[in-house]
C-alpha cells in the first residue's frame, strides 16, 4: 500500500550544491539506490514517476564521493 510520508534532516551541503545534484537526472541511480538507469527518454510533457525513499545519508555520501 501507498502512502504519504515526510522526512526532515539537514544535508551538510550548500542548498544549491544539492538542488542541482538530485536533479541531475544522469545523477540519480547514485544516490537512489531504486534506480537502475536513467530512462531512454526524458522530454517534455513527459510523465516520470519514481519511488524516491528518503536517505539523507546516501545523498551526501554520494555528493563527497562526485567531489573527490
Amino acid at each position: 500500500m501507498w502512502g504519504t510520508g515526510s522526512v526532515a534532516g539537514v544535508v551538510p551541503k550548500p542548498a544549491g550544491d544539492v538542488f542541482a545534484f538530485v536533479t541531475d537526472v544522469d545523477r540519480l541511480p547514485e544516490w537512489n539506490t531504486i534506480i537502475a538507469e536513467r530512462p531512454s527518454v526524458v522530454q517534455r510533457d513527459a510523465e516520470w514517476v519514481v519511488r524516491i525513499p528518503a536517505s539523507i545519508d546516501a545523498l551526501t555520501r554520494a555528493m563527497d564521493a562526485s567531489a573527490a
